[in-house]
């Protein structure tokens, strides 16, 4: 559900939502001299990843166990 990845990006910090593209470009252009900021976003964005990697494994294993088998 993208919505609740979004949602749950959102509350670990390491997304932002902006209004529009102008809002988008001008945030983008306000983090990159901020290296110590992008550093850190960086550093959580990996971490946020890697704890909810594996995602398409764990739903596969439940479509098979409710699979007919023969």
């Amino acid at each position: 559900n993208f919505a609740e990845a979004s949602a749950r990006a959102l509350e670990a910090g390491v997304a932002e939502t902006v209004a529009d593209a102008q809002a988008f470009w001008q945030r983008v252009a306000s983090l990159l001299p901020d290296t110590e900021t992008l550093s850190a976003r960086g550093t959580a964005g990996l971490q946020f990843c890697q704890q909810h990697r594996g995602a398409t494994e764990r739903i596969l294993a439940l479509v098979h166990r409710w699979l007919p088998r023969g």
